[in-house]
């Protein structure tokens, strides 16, 4: 090969090399790009979502229809937001299973074990039909707004969902079928057909079983525990502080004592709490809840 044919060949290499060389930093380029996307769509998704959520967090019971923005398709994991491949924490406690578009249910209720903790937030898509059975007082406590029955005499559809406070045996029966059994008097939920057991900490959070997954529930059943905690020392100093020359002194110190046994043990302390709660009371002074 001449000089002039080893010039061109080694031309052709260097605008290959050059080429690939432009062409990875285009796609690098637009890789962070679709990223930065992502992030902007992300917290435009979360900021109307928490808009939706601060406008009636207030309430002790309220819920409504949330309407998504056409093409927005989203899905809640344990408090976070999963939105075109990003994800953002709500720094809410939201209760839901499955994707969300254009619109879905949404209620909350103020979380009181024994004082307020937060409020639960429970989504569900607008088709999902409840079955609670056993309990009457739960079924008409549930807003009208979301499908429900007291009875089973009825087609039931795969993607109901059936609540037994009777121990009857219904997840035999329903296998096909996201069935919670109830047991009041231990404080435990066992989903089928995971066959998995969890704790409540009050109606509100078998609300939250309810309208989300297994993980889903005890991923947010930790955070509440969380936020349990640091209420529970906020109360613990407002004890400390109304002890200061208090003829309840020896009461205040007592509270203080319970509030750190509750933090470990909630089922357990409640009740002890309420009771010297209402001692305070009783006594004349400044109750700490």
């Amino acid at each position: 090969m001449d000089k002039k044919g080893i010039e061109i060949t080694f031309n052709w290499i260097f605008v290959i090399i050059a080429g690939s060389v432009l062409l990875m930093f285009f796609l690098f380029f637009a890789w962070k790009q679709i990223g930065l996307f992502n992030k902007l769509g992300i917290n435009e998704v979360v900021s109307t979502l928490n808009n939706e959520i601060d406008s009636f967090s207030i309430g002790i019971s309220l819920n409504k229809v949330v309407e998504l923005p056409k093409g927005v398709d989203i899905e809640f994991k344990c408090g976070e937001v999963l939105f075109k491949g990003a994800r953002k924490d709500t720094l809410h406690l939201i209760y839901a299973d499955g994707n969300f578009r254009e619109k879905f249910n949404l209620w909350t209720n103020a979380w009181i074990f024994p004082f307020k903790i937060d409020n639960l937030y429970y989504a569900t898509n607008l088709n999902n039909k409840f079955y609670i059975i056993g309990n009457e007082n739960f079924f008409f406590n549930i807003p009208d707004k979301f499908p429900k029955s007291n009875s089973l005499n009825q087609e039931i559809k795969k993607n109901d969902i059936i609540i037994d406070f009777g121990n009857s045996n219904l997840q035999a029966r329903f296998r096909e079928n996201k069935v919670l059994v109830i047991d009041n008097s231990r404080n435990m939920i066992t989903f089928y057909p995971e066959n998995k057991k969890e704790e409540f900490y009050g109606e509100e959070m078998i609300y939250g079983a309810m309208f989300s997954s297994y993980e889903e529930y005890s991923c947010l059943k930790k955070k509440a525990l969380e936020r349990l905690e640091i209420i529970s020392n906020l109360y613990k100093k407002k004890a400390g502080l109304l002890k200061l020359n208090s003829k309840c002194n020896f009461l205040y110190n007592e509270m203080e004592k319970t509030l750190d046994l509750f933090k470990r043990e909630p089922l357990k302390y409640k009740e002890v709490m309420k009771e010297q709660n209402d001692n305070i009371k009783r006594s004349g002074c400044t109750s700490v809840f």
